[in-house]
């Protein structure tokens, strides 16, 4: 079964939809103003990002639950994953701007590297 996950900003949660049925089979409650989602290469992590207070969510894909929430110093706003899914890259958007790096296994933040106003978005090239 194929999910979609949808951030709900103003409902501060998560909606998991069938993508064969295309109904909510889930809801991820007790998130605050979700703003972006990115899932592990593994497909097992969803990580959310909470823009205005520099959370990110972690869910379980299989159970669709909440297991962990990683602070950030900033306005967590994009995610991106290493090719082997032990890193994520997050993009704090703020003044200044800060890339957050994650140990995905762990769920802690593992360096913060500063890089200039308002990062939006980053990618990581595999080699």
């Amino acid at each position: 079964m194929g999910v979609a996950y949808v951030a709900n900003v103003n409902s501060n949660n998560v909606s998991v939809i069938d993508t064969k049925t295309h109904e909510v089979i889930a809801t991820v409650p007790g998130l605050t103003e979700p703003t972006d989602i990115a899932i592990t290469p593994d497909g097992k992590l969803a990580y959310v990002t909470s823009d205005n207070i520099g959370n990110i969510y972690v869910i379980d894909t299989k159970t669709h639950s909440l297991v962990a929430t990683i602070g950030t110093t900033e306005r967590a706003f994009k995610t991106v994953f290493t090719p082997d899914g032990k890193l994520a890259y997050v993009a704090n958007d703020f003044d200044p701007g800060t890339v957050s790096v994650i140990d995905v296994k762990t769920h802690s933040v593992i360096a913060t590297v500063s890089v200039g106003v308002n990062p939006e978005a980053v990618v990581i090239i595999p080699n």
